[in-house]
């Protein structure tokens, strides 16, 4: 417990992330003068709702949330509804809690739904916190952390620490206290609701009508719906891709892999990567892209980030290949058989663009598509897609999107006016942060009765690889995507290189060749700042 105690809020970036987003819940309500519309009214309830007016006036009247309990019984009289609750959310992640508790602050009567608590999610466990911070970020950062310890130890003695050593990772150890800090996050959380006065329905949420969600069997009523259930990670359908495990058991295993390979070259898989490198072992990467975390970079980003991949970090990078099976051999260990991505695509065995294998087995870096043995653990990094099957979307009329995720409009409003889609489930922006400040809006809509638009201007996110990578992408329609304009954002980078003995080749900031584009590479890129004044209503975050 002594390797986290002193980073008791778990996660620099997510503290920095929560702090901003807490911050700009001012900067929200002042958007709603600006960017508000006339939000239809939800039908369904006996009696219709107060006039913008009227609710005003109630919402002025509640100051505190620690009012709502004597609040309640009046807010229903004025509505005049049969209905049990204003809102009723669905997930509680990231933006499930955010919509939720802003929602109840001010003045509606909120539920959130969601499953009992779990390390890994499946149909019948999940928890109040998320993919973010039992799955996702939070855990990921924790082993980010342990593994920084190494590389810092060893580059002390470049400073005069000749006798300092880093020792081994106590991988039982680090899996005990990372544990434990997640369920005091989770319980956290769940006092964060009840605290705002919203109400934790423990259990699978289905949507019965635009006005009906069912509980475990009870029939819920209610104006509005929001759908938060986040998003799943993906699989590939290959032979024996059974033996594969995802990101959810990667920060699960019971013994630390000494040879794993990643199959994609996205930001979960180069994070991983990066991390498991540090810590000494054998790390491949598979991707289909010739570059990694192409295309979220600009080309030039990615291809000093691979070189930084092999020639610093020692990853084996496997690009442009297509994985084709997953064996386990009579040793255990699991062989990943690779072919080039255009033999592939073509159809045709015998031709292809893509180099043939300039080696057999693990090989070098780059090494090509043939196949590697060895592995204790194979990863499946490719993507996420949203988490919608047996909500009863489809059944009640929701218009769907690709992958499951659920099509909303500017205001994340479905085709349905009493159902709202926020965070990874609507295939947007899948960066919490953005969650966060789509379900602060959310919640505002319904509690006024106006509508209040997302603000996507800036768009900071980082990759927590070895080096990092950072980025500030200002979101434009086509009809915007012209160079006009004296240049691209200014911004602030603080802290230092990634250290005197890492081997970075020094850090880069890449040319601004789209002034709405601003990269860093191989520093504390984490430290990205936006320039006042954009309001984006989050900050910087990866997965």
């Amino acid at each position: 417990m002594q390797m986290l105690q002193h980073r008791t809020s778990v996660c620099r970036t997510t503290r920095r992330v929560q702090m901003l987003a807490s911050s700009n819940s001012s900067s929200a309500k002042k958007v709603i003068g600006s960017q508000r519309g006339s939000s239809p009214a939800a039908s369904g309830c006996k009696k219709p709702r107060l006039t913008p007016t009227a609710a005003g006036a109630y919402l002025t009247s509640v100051n505190s949330p620690r009012r709502m309990g004597a609040t309640k019984a009046a807010a229903a009289d004025a509505n005049g509804s049969s209905c049990e609750y204003d809102a009723v959310v669905i997930g509680g992640g990231s933006a499930g809690v955010r919509a939720a508790r802003t929602a109840a602050e001010n003045g509606a009567r909120v539920a959130l739904v969601e499953l009992p608590f779990a390390f890994l999610s499946s149909a019948e466990k999940g928890g109040v916190g998320g993919t973010c911070v039992l799955r996702g970020c939070v855990p990921k950062k924790l082993l980010l952390f342990a593994t920084e310890f190494k590389t810092e130890i060893e580059s002390s003695k470049g400073f005069g620490w000749t006798n300092a050593s880093a020792g081994e990772l106590d991988w039982s150890a680090f899996m005990s206290a990372k544990r434990e800090e997640l369920q005091r996050i989770n319980k956290g959380y769940k006092e964060g609701l009840v605290n705002a006065g919203v109400e934790l329905l423990e259990g699978r949420g289905v949507v019965k009508g635009p006005h009906e969600v069912e509980v475990d069997g009870r029939s819920i009523n209610t104006r509005n719906i929001v759908i938060a259930t986040g998003g799943q990670p993906s699989r590939i359908p290959i032979p024996g891709a059974e033996h594969a495990i995802i990101s959810d058991q990667l920060l699960e295993l019971e013994s630390m892999p000494k040879v794993v390979t990643l199959i994609g070259g996205g930001y979960i898989g180069m994070e991983f990567a990066g991390m498991f490198a540090r810590l000494g072992c054998e790390v491949h990467v598979v991707a289909r892209q010739e570059l990694p975390l192409a295309p979220r970079f600009d080309q030039e980003v990615c291809e000093f980030f691979a070189e930084q991949c092999t020639a610093s970090a020692g990853i084996h990078m496997h690009m442009g290949c297509n994985p084709t099976e997953i064996v386990r051999e009579s040793d255990g260990t699991l062989t990943v058989k690779l072919e080039p991505k255009e033999k592939k695509d073509s159809g045709d065995k015998e031709s292809g663009k893509a180099d043939k294998p300039s080696s057999q087995g693990n090989g070098s870096s780059g090494s090509g598509c043939s196949e590697i043995r060895g592995n204790q653990q194979v990863v499946l990094a490719v993507g996420r897609a949203a988490k919608t099957k047996g909500l009863g979307l489809e059944e009640v009329g929701v218009e769907m999107g690709k992958k499951g995720s659920v099509k909303v409009d500017e205001h994340s409003r479905t085709n349905i006016p009493s159902i709202w889609a926020v965070g990874d489930v609507t295939s947007r922006i899948a960066l919490t942060p953005v969650a966060i400040m789509e379900g602060q809006d959310v919640g505002l809509s319904i509690a006024t009765g106006q509508d209040v638009t997302p603000n996507y201007d800036a768009v900071p996110s980082a990759c927590f690889s070895w080096p990092y990578v950072a980025t500030v992408v200002r979101v434009l329609t086509a009809a915007k995507l012209g160079c006009q304009g004296s240049g691209g954002f200014r911004f602030e980078v603080s802290g230092s290189l990634g250290s005197s003995g890492s081997g970075l080749s020094g850090a880069r900031l890449a040319p601004c060749r789209w002034p709405r584009v601003s990269t860093v590479v191989g520093v504390r890129a984490a430290a990205l700042q936006v320039p006042r004044g954009r309001r984006p209503g989050f900050g910087v975050s990866g997965w």
